[in-house]
């Protein structure tokens, strides 16, 4: 609080002793922005009182006797005639007290605060809460099914997969290659830009990895990134946002997610941008897959420039990396759209 205008610069007289056993010494008390200023005659300051605790010891009585708060024993005696100070005192001490809260708008305020922490609460931390619970106790088997039914509600975008029998040979190599044998993974004609990871550890990727370039090792590396950026638990998780609370719900207590609301996630995940991939843990990727990273990083940037530390890596290792398919397989993969 600021003291009033018409207060600012005055100053008066008084008696002030800092303890009950001490002997009252002259200061000069003047007021402050929000404090009352104990001076000595040399303009030293002595002490400062809070205008909001001061109290007064004798109302309606002179000399005025006041203390810094209820408890204390240092007082300020301020002479007979020091009238318009203690006017300014006591305005001041008035003004401050009709600005604070009642306490009855202070139990309604806090209330009020406390019921929307508690619903804040519920809104944020409880959604939260019961998908990182569901997160880990949902059964992979029941992952699977999520991941199978949310590619089966992608159709319309991507269209069947591509099958042929020799290429499925070749893709399974892959897989086991570079995302293991646990998981499923699909090549599919359109709708797609590169890779999508769906629960389930089910990788769809784009037809276009597999024929616009001439070398295995471009695919092989787009499905690493997926890997590499999503972790199965975080795909289920992103999944379970996506779809909301109540989605999460059903899947905790039915094994099943309604179809609505898979349906809204295909159509937001077809259309949601590639999920970014730390350089550094790709590149300990690519080392421990002991997989070419030139490959991959030009047919994502053609110039070299946004996937330079992948180059730089891939120009100082010491381990001689392995093709991901042979020549043979490769071909035989590329037909596998019926390209």
């Amino acid at each position: 609080m600021t003291a009033l205008t018409q207060y600012q610069r005055i100053e008066a007289a008084a008696l002030w002793r800092e303890h009950g056993a001490e002997q009252r010494r002259d200061v000069i008390v003047s007021l402050g922005d929000s404090t009352l200023i104990i001076s000595d005659l040399n303009e030293r300051p002595l002490s400062h009182w809070a205008l909001s605790a001061i109290k007064r010891d004798n109302p309606g009585k002179t000399p005025a006797i006041y203390r810094p708060d209820n408890d204390s024993r240092e007082t300020l005696e301020l002479a007979a005639n020091e009238d318009t100070m203690v006017e300014a005192i006591e305005t001041l001490c008035r003004v401050i007290d009709r600005r604070r809260p009642k306490r009855g708008r202070m139990r309604w305020a806090s209330l009020i605060g406390v019921s929307f922490a508690v619903l804040m609460l519920i809104l944020i931390w409880v959604p939260v809460a019961i998908r990182d619970y569901a997160v880990r106790v949902i059964p992979m088997v029941s992952q699977i099914e999520l991941g199978e039914r949310l590619s089966l509600y992608l159709r319309p975008y991507t269209g069947q997969p591509c099958s042929a029998p020799i290429a499925n040979l070749a893709l399974q190599k892959l897989r086991d290659r570079i995302l293991g044998p646990d998981a499923q993974l699909e090549i599919l004609r359109q709708g797609l830009r590169d890779v999508l990871v769906l629960p389930g550890n089910i990788y769809l990727a784009s037809s276009h990895l597999v024929e616009d370039h001439e070398d295995p090792d471009v695919l092989a590396g787009y499905l690493l990134a997926a890997k590499t950026a999503r972790a199965p638990e975080f795909t289920l998780r992103d999944s379970l946002r996506e779809t909301g609370t109540l989605a999460t719900f059903g899947i905790l207590t039915t094994g099943q997610m309604a179809d609505r609301a898979i349906q809204n996630y295909a159509d937001t995940l077809i259309k949601s941008a590639p999920v970014p991939v730390d350089m550094d843990q790709l590149i300990a990727a690519f080392s421990a897959a002991n997989l070419r990273m030139a490959p991959y990083a030009y047919a994502r940037d053609i110039t070299g420039e946004q996937t330079l530390p992948l180059l730089e890596a891939e120009a100082i290792r010491t381990d001689t990396p392995r093709v991901s398919l042979t020549d043979r397989d490769w071909v035989s993969l590329q037909g596998i759209c019926g390209g």
